[in-house]
């Protein structure tokens, strides 16, 4: 099996962005002194927990995702989709984080979210597909 360079950069790239979300929910939880929980009901902590929570949720089902369409030779497949999950990841950050506290538009979460759901529920319906082809 050769090496599944897509798999690697897309776990890289979500390597990354999953240690700068956690990290910003730890530079906030030291700077407004809230080590656990939500003490002062900030909202711009929830939304720090949120956006790093929502990438954790999502990220490993779209890794096992992309390496099984690498694994079986959908290499192409397997790199628009682990793109759109990672653009749909960042809109979704970036909107929880930035536009919507000052902006009060939640359509790029909205976009975000339907990019990521899109990349789980294409990759999801292609893997079964070729489950039942390989299997019959």
């Amino acid at each position: 099996m050769p090496f599944p360079i897509y798999t690697a950069i897309f776990a890289g790239l979500m390597f990354l962005l999953g240690a700068a979300l956690a990290g910003n929910v730890i530079l906030h939880r030291r700077a407004h002194k809230a080590p656990i929980g939500n003490p002062h009901n900030d909202r711009m902590l929830e939304r720090k927990c949120r956006a790093f929570g929502n990438f954790a949720e999502y990220t490993p089902l779209m890794l096992i995702a992309v390496f099984l369409l690498e694994l079986l030779n959908f290499r192409i497949l397997a790199l628009v989709a682990a793109i759109l999950f990672f653009l749909g990841r960042l809109a979704h950050a970036y909107s929880l984080l930035y536009a919507e506290p000052k902006k009060h538009n939640y359509n790029l979460r909205v976009t975000g979210m339907m990019i990521t759901l899109l990349g789980l529920a294409s990759t999801g319906l292609v893997l079964l597909v070729l489950a039942f082809i390989r299997l019959f």
